[in-house]
């Protein structure tokens, strides 16, 4: 076929026909496949079908597909984002926390799931040569009196529970504080 075949070809297809397609393919696309490929097809050939209703030349839109499939794509694309719902990040509003005070809370836990593990190398002579010390894993973080907490990231001097704090800056989400004077 050469390309008047298909010009013509294109420009004999009733219109109401594609606009029922492109109909169907968006609701394919809504309902089963949840992406945006179809449907910027579907309106792609519903811009065609009213293209071929305008009484454009056959070759004119033949020529016009790309343009149509662009203008869909960014018509789509402007749509699904206005109507997407996505949880907000939870660094949103984050950063208005540098400078206020709160309080240190730390939690304390035992590890001692190494102790569990590696029992079996008390009974073994070079193993037993290297003491270890059961190490006990320290979290800090700072409530804020809105009930909020965030992770502390750094910290100048050693805090203790319920020292009071500045956050000087937020660093991917965890607060970097000095200690209150």
């Amino acid at each position: 076929m050469n390309f008047e075949q298909v010009a013509l070809w294109l420009a004999n297809l009733d219109p109401w026909w594609m606009i029922s397609l492109g109909i169907l393919l968006v609701i394919l696309d809504l309902k089963i496949l949840t992406s945006e490929y179809l449907t910027t097809i579907s309106f792609s050939l519903i811009i065609m079908a009213f293209s071929s209703m305008a009484g454009l030349p056959a070759t004119l839109q033949l020529w016009c597909i790309p343009l149509f499939l662009l203008v869909a794509y960014m018509g789509t694309n402007h749509v699904y984002s206005k109507i997407a719902l996505s949880e907000p990040s939870y660094k949103d509003g984050i950063d208005t926390r540098v400078g206020q005070f709160g309080s240190v809370i730390i939690k304390e836990v035992k590890n001692d799931t190494a102790d569990f593990f590696y029992s079996y190398k008390n009974n073994i002579d070079i193993e037993t040569k290297d003491t270890r010390e059961v190490g006990i894993d320290r979290t800090y973080k700072i409530k804020f009196e809105d009930g909020e907490v965030l992770p502390i990231k750094e910290f100048n001097t050693p805090l203790f529970q319920g020292d009071r704090v500045k956050v000087m800056r937020i660093y991917n989400g965890a607060a970097v504080v000095t200690k209150e004077t």
